[in-house]
C-alpha cells in the first residue's frame, strides 16, 4: 500500500530522471583540437616538475638545517659531560680532602 506523499515523491523523482537525467546522456562530448590538449597536459607537467623542485629544495634545506642540530647538539652534550667530569672529579676530592683532614686532626 503506497501513501500519498510516496507516490507524489515517486512520480517527482520519475520526472526529474525524465527532464534532467536523460538529457546528460544526449549531449555530445565537446572534443578539443590536440594541441589544446598537448598544451593543457604541457602546462600541467610544468607546473608539476616546479613545484617538485621547490620540494626538493626544502628537503634539502631541512636536511641540512637537522645536520647542523646535531653538530650543536654533539658539541652541548660534550660540554655538558665536560662539566660534569670536572664537577664529579672535583667534589671527589673534596671529599676525600675533608675525610683527610677529619682523620688527620685526630
Amino acid at each position: 500500500m503506497v501513501t500519498c506523499t510516496a507516490s507524489l515523491i515517486l512520480l517527482g523523482l520519475i520526472i526529474y530522471v525524465q527532464e534532467y537525467g536523460f538529457e546528460k546522456l544526449s549531449e555530445e562530448p565537446s572534443c578539443y583540437s590536440r594541441f589544446d590538449f598537448e598544451y593543457k597536459l604541457l602546462t600541467k607537467i610544468v607546473a608539476l616538475e616546479t613545484t617538485a623542485a621547490k620540494l626538493e629544495d626544502l628537503i634539502s634545506h631541512l636536511e641540512e638545517k637537522i645536520v647542523d642540530t646535531n653538530k650543536k647538539l654533539a658539541n652541548q652534550n660534550k660540554l655538558l659531560q665536560d662539566m660534569l667530569g670536572k664537577i664529579s672529579f672535583v667534589t671527589f676530592y673534596d671529599n676525600i680532602k675533608n675525610v683527610y683532614l677529619k682523620y688527620s686532626m685526630l
